[in-house]
């Protein structure tokens, strides 16, 4: 009787749920005022968060060199850019400026440039700058750091590893494997990364993905024979993808059904997320969904956001909620749509992520290139809406309770599964973890915070505790305290060199330590004497 019944409200609760997903939502549209000039294969960007869209072509299939960049609910004309990056490239710089380059030399988007430009948000104003290493359009950028910007990819021309270094300019540094648009560049470590797609320069699906390092040879992903991804034109931001320092969320399609999933892609290392629910295909009225290669991640929130369209010209936003996955759990998966305020929603239509769940639509081009829009909206997210319906009265507040009791031991028992010690990784993911794991502490001085914790090396790494625990120990016999701490007592002994007439207090604190007492018992721990013995007999 008890099993039937366990059966019963199983069956109930299933019913009762939205198949695929762990709750959906409307999208609500704000709509802003038209831009000045419809344009599409533009590039959108919004340094500190004021939107702006350069360059594309208009009305036509005409390159334009018009820019405008939106606040106090209007958009205002600036430049014009001195190239119209019509399928081109931008990467943010370090101190706030937007590198613009490459695109078609001609109408129809035809050719490639060489053209460089710098974008200033601070005044709104363009300046020319060194020419590529070669003519590209539809290519991908990626800063490495220090204002070092990787390039590749073509468009029906050659292919190439670029690198623009202030100062120097761009030059060729490596040729690739297979000729590419629109790769994947992904930052591996300071000065290395990847480069990976699933297109060659002329459009055509690649037979093998071969993945190129900047530095290294060539490797391929066994992962990649089974899974596929979306074809990507529009602009490439590496920082849209990323979860964690050199971890990276990609959508992906699987060869033989179509069905849409996550590539976790973690250094070097190919994955899938776990999902506790496959990624929805089928939308409002059972219709197939068709998902955008692009991932937007809002690493403040622990949210992902894939795009997704129908025939019926309805725009849907799946919400990936990663945040588990750090602990060793699974993601969440919530659905949200709205019928596209175009009417239709092409794949030339792509959004421009901010911050809070927002994705801003501005022009983009129907089923032609020669008529693009020039109506611009936000579509916002909003907390998802289970779709549930139960038969009230007193039967159903019975039934609702019982659903409610089975639940929350659903959720126990799920609880206990998240705590559950995932599979160790492979000889080869503990080197290249450890490698990840010392780079983040010892260039951002993580050690010098005093409540730092491994969940925060997890999370900025995109993995779980477990693992970095379990890392940390196998490499250094250490646990994760003591693997700190002695950052810490070594960053102290530095200081006291440096600095000897700092009191030894101020010292400790500087060096991470939470009290005076803890910064003493730690240093004599490891060093046999305490500071001011250790100062008094290495410091001259």
């Amino acid at each position: 009787m008890k099993r039937s019944f366990g059966i019963i409200l199983l069956l109930l609760l299933f019913a009762c749920s939205p198949k695929g997903v762990t709750g959906e939502g409307e999208l609500a549209v704000e709509w802003l005022p038209d831009m000045p000039v419809a344009r599409a294969s533009h590039l959108r960007f919004a340094p500190e968060g004021e939107i702006t869209v350069v360059g594309g072509h208009t009305s036509g299939y005409l390159p334009t060199q018009s820019a405008c960049y939106y606040a106090d609910g209007a958009w205002h004309e600036i430049g014009p850019s001195y190239y119209p990056h019509d399928s081109g490239f931008s990467v943010a710089l370090e101190d706030g400026s937007v590198m613009l380059g490459g695109g078609s030399a001609e109408p129809f988007g035809i050719g490639q440039t060489w053209g460089v430009e710098l974008y200033s948000p601070a005044t709104h104003s363009f300046t020319a700058l060194d020419i590529l290493d070669r003519k590209r359009a539809l290519a991908s950028a990626l800063n490495l750091g220090g204002d070092r910007i990787l390039v590749s990819g073509n468009w029906h021309a050659d292919d190439a590893i670029g690198l623009y270094e202030p100062g120097k300019g761009f030059r060729e540094v490596k040729k690739v494997s297979q000729p590419r648009l629109r790769p994947f560049l992904f930052q591996t470590a300071p000065d290395n990364a990847i480069i990976f797609g699933s297109r060659d320069n002329y459009g055509k699906p690649l037979d093998t993905v071969l993945v190129d390092r900047l530095a290294g040879e060539t490797f391929t992903v066994p992962l990649l024979e089974e899974w596929s991804f979306p074809f990507m034109m529009d602009n490439f931001e590496a920082d849209s993808f990323s979860i964690g320092q050199y971890t990276y969320l990609v959508p992906v399609i699987r060869k033989t059904d179509g069905q849409a999933a996550l590539l976790k892609v973690s250094g070097e290392q190919f994955s899938l997320l776990e999902t506790e629910e496959a990624l929805p295909m089928c939308g409002e009225g059972g219709v197939r969904l068709s998902y955008s290669p692009f991932c937007y991640v809002d690493r403040s929130a622990r949210h992902a956001f894939l795009r997704a369209g129908d025939e019926n010209g309805r725009i849907y936003l799946v919400r990936v909620d990663y945040d588990a996955t750090f602990e060793g759990g699974k993601a969440s998966v919530s659905l949200f749509s709205a019928p596209c305020p175009f009417g239709q929603l092409e794949y030339e239509v792509y959004p421009l992520f901010l911050p809070g769940g927002r994705l801003v639509i501005t022009g983009g081009s129907p089923s032609d290139n020669f008529n693009p829009y020039n109506q611009a909206f936000i579509l916002h997210t909003e907390p998802p809406v289970a779709g549930s319906h139960f038969p009230w009265g007193p039967m159903g507040i019975v039934l609702l309770v019982a659903v409610a009791g089975l639940a929350a031991g659903l959720l126990i028992g799920r609880q206990k599964k998240r705590e559950a010690v995932p599979p160790a990784p492979a000889p080869e993911e503990k080197t290249d973890l450890m490698t990840r794991i010392t780079t983040l502490i010892e260039e951002e001085e993580l050690f010098r915070r005093k409540d730092l914790r491994v969940a925060d090396i997890a999370r900025e790494l995109g993995t779980n505790t477990t693992y970095i625990s379990a890392c940390i120990n196998g490499q250094t016999g250490a646990s994760f305290t003591d693997y700190v701490t002695g950052y810490r007592v070594r960053y102290a002994q530095k200081l006291m060199k440096e600095k000897p007439q700092t009191l030894l207090s101020h010292i400790g604190e500087e060096a991470g330590f939470a009290s005076e007492k803890s910064f003493y018992r730690a240093f004599k721990a490891i060093t046999g004497q305490t500071p001011s013995e250790w100062k008094a007999g290495s410091v001259r």
